[in-house]
């Protein structure tokens, strides 16, 4: 009997990695770098969850060709609880051969520096190593949320009156950043979870926090879960089965708001500026409206439409219909405001952009040339040297475009949106700058700084010399 259990969690899983990795659309976007989904970086706490996702993916890596790596975040809040357990998570993988990375971050420091709550400045500071690993590995992230964890996540978004979107809860697959998470025991119980790791014998970390009452999914987990249990045996599934549907009627309407979207932006070159006399014209449906507003937000806010309600949605559609001037404040330190037929998405105290100069007004010089080892690079602002081996396609000179990033160390990247807000370069000027771009990859920001993944070194052979004049020289 135990070898059939876990025989059976083991083919379970093998299907959903089947049915995960086989849609493309789903790993990877045009626009955004190449994932090898081969590749899998798996999120290891050392609890029940993550454990049986590591090692259940490692007794089917060499039959389905998968390569496993593991990440452990330790984010400084319980002390030596805490480094215990990342002491345990690099022993199993020292004795499962699995490639592992344990990264140390303050989550602490950033709750109190952003004034988030522990579990949110942890869920950010975990995502950002899990990312920026998976990008330096050519990886998907693999995390063990699990039926169970589905049900909170769907109550905790009613609680908080999400939408559709929120009600669909998660997905088995999903994209941060141009990254693929995976979550392959989503339709998996916690039960066999745990009946998994007994039939191996493998013991786990218990995290002292999950016994918190006072953080709103504990309290869902102890007080509300049993009694859907004997409510209903089978609640889990239930659950699961409606956010599947949910999410297949999701993917339809987002299609359909993306249409209309584009149309809202053809105008205004600035996707930032959503064309609001056209919106009503294209769609009486006042929930049509939302969505476009919905899916615009999720492409232009820094961390997507994480913290956006349908209170903010609603307000946002209030707008399309008042005159100029009017706004609406929302979380993050952003607002929208109306002006003339156009609505505009602007952080706190950042006024709406006038029109300014095009990259036109100015010119962009090329050369190549054979590069002697020793010889000295010259400073200067609007002559840049980079390595003619680490460009892929023709150089192109344009404007910034969604999905562009920027190389700030060579192991690390950038969304071009990001760095821009982080570099405080006013919205008003983002579209103006010249940028070189070889496919999606700034190598120049003119008049900014160089890409660090194309620049010259003692390896360097052969160079483009790239010159940039105004129009005024």
């Amino acid at each position: 009997m135990a070898g059939k259990v876990s025989e059976k969690f083991i083919e379970n899983l093998r299907q959903e990695l089947i049915g995960i990795l086989s849609n493309r659309d789903g790993i990877s976007e045009e626009k955004e770098p190449a994932r090898d989904e081969k590749r899998i970086l798996v999120a290891v706490s050392g609890g029940a969850d993550s454990l049986a996702l590591l090692l259940s993916l490692q007794e089917v890596a060499e039959e389905m060709g998968l390569i496993i790596s593991a990440l452990h975040v330790e984010h400084g809040i319980r002390g030596e609880e805490s480094m215990s357990d990342a002491a345990f998570v690099e022993d199993l993988c020292d004795k499962e051969k699995i490639p592992l990375r344990v990264v140390h971050v303050d989550a602490k420091g950033l709750a109190a520096e952003e004034k988030l709550s522990i579990e949110e400045a942890a869920r950010i500071l975990r995502y950002q190593a899990l990312k920026e690993a998976a990008r330096e590995e050519g990886a998907v992230i693999a995390v063990a949320h699990h039926m169970e964890d589905q049900v909170e996540t769907i109550l905790l978004h009613l609680l908080r009156g999400s939408g559709g979107e929120g009600l669909a809860g998660m997905r088995t697959f999903d994209r941060q950043d141009g990254i693929a998470i995976i979550r392959p025991l989503l339709h998996m119980s916690r039960k066999e979870i745990e009946s998994y790791l007994a039939l191996r014998g493998q013991e786990y970390c218990t995290d002292s926090t999950n016994q918190d009452d006072r953080n709103p999914r504990n309290r869902i987990r102890h007080d509300i879960l049993p009694v859907l249990e004997q409510m209903k045996p089978d609640y889990g599934q239930r659950f699961g089965d409606a956010a599947d549907l949910l999410q297949e009627e999701r993917d339809y309407i987002k299609g359909e708001a993306g249409i209309l979207l584009r149309k809202c932006q053809e105008i205004e070159k600035s996707s930032d500026v959503l064309h609001r006399k056209r919106l009503l014209e294209l769609t009486d449906s006042s929930y049509m409206r939302r969505e476009v507003l919905r899916l615009w937000l999720q492409e232009e806010l820094p961390d997507g439409c994480h913290d956006i309600m349908g209170i903010h949605l609603r307000a946002a559609e209030d707008l399309l219909l008042q005159e100029s001037g009017k706004e609406t404040h929302l979380p993050g330190a952003y607002r929208l405001m109306t002006n003339g037929d156009f609505l505009y998405l602007l952080a706190e105290g950042e006024k709406i952009p006038g029109k300014g100069p095009e990259i036109s007004m100015g010119r962009l010089y090329i050369s190549e040339e054979e590069w002697e080892e020793g010889r000295q690079i010259p400073e200067s602002a609007y002559t840049k040297y980079v390595d003619c081996d680490k460009i892929e396609n023709a150089l192109v000179l344009r404007a910034r475009q969604p999905g562009d990033r920027i190389w700030v160390r060579k192991d690390k990247s950038k969304a071009f949106k990001d760095w821009c807000i982080d570099e405080k370069i006013p919205r008003e000027l983002r579209d103006q700058i010249p940028l070189v771009c070889d496919g999606n990859r700034v190598i120049w920001a003119v008049g900014y700084r160089l890409g660090e993944n194309a620049k010259v070194t003692d390896e360097t052979r052969r160079i483009f010399t790239m010159n940039w004049r105004s129009n005024h020289e």
